[in-house]
C-alpha cells in the first residue's frame, strides 16, 4: 500500500467499522558472531577424542547446506562440519583430534 516492498497487510472487522494495517517489514541485518567457545574442558587430548565447538550469534540462525569451521591445528588445518543448533542462536561443530594436530591454544 506504501510502495516501499514490504507485505503490507489490511484487516477490516466484521463486527464494526475498524481497518487494522499491519506492515510486515524484513529483517536486513545479517547475524553476526558474538562468542566461539567450547563445552569440552581445557586439557590435553588423544587422537579420536571429540571436542564440541559452540559458536553463539546474534539472533537465531537456521543452517542449510553443510557450514564447515576451519580450526588452525599445526601444520595442516583441521576442516570441521556443523553437527547441530538449526534454528538456535548456537551452532556446534564437533572436531575430532586427528593424529599430529597440535595447537597451543
Amino acid at each position: 500500500m506504501d510502495n516501499d516492498g514490504d507485505m503490507d497487510i489490511v484487516s477490516a472487522s466484521m463486527d464494526d467499522d475498524a481497518i487494522a494495517w499491519y506492515e510486515n517489514a524484513p529483517d536486513n541485518t545479517a547475524p553476526t558472531v558474538s562468542s566461539v567457545s567450547s563445552t569440552t574442558a581445557n586439557g590435553t587430548y588423544k587422537v579420536d577424542d571429540v571436542i564440541a565447538i559452540t559458536i553463539t550469534f546474534s539472533e537465531n540462525v537456521t543452517v542449510s547446506g553443510t557450514p564447515q569451521l576451519t580450526l588452525e591445528t599445526g601444520s595442516s588445518d583441521a576442516v570441521v562440519n556443523y553437527s547441530s543448533g538449526s534454528g538456535g542462536a548456537t551452532l556446534t561443530f564437533n572436531y575430532t583430534v586427528a593424529s599430529g594436530h597440535t595447537s597451543s591454544d
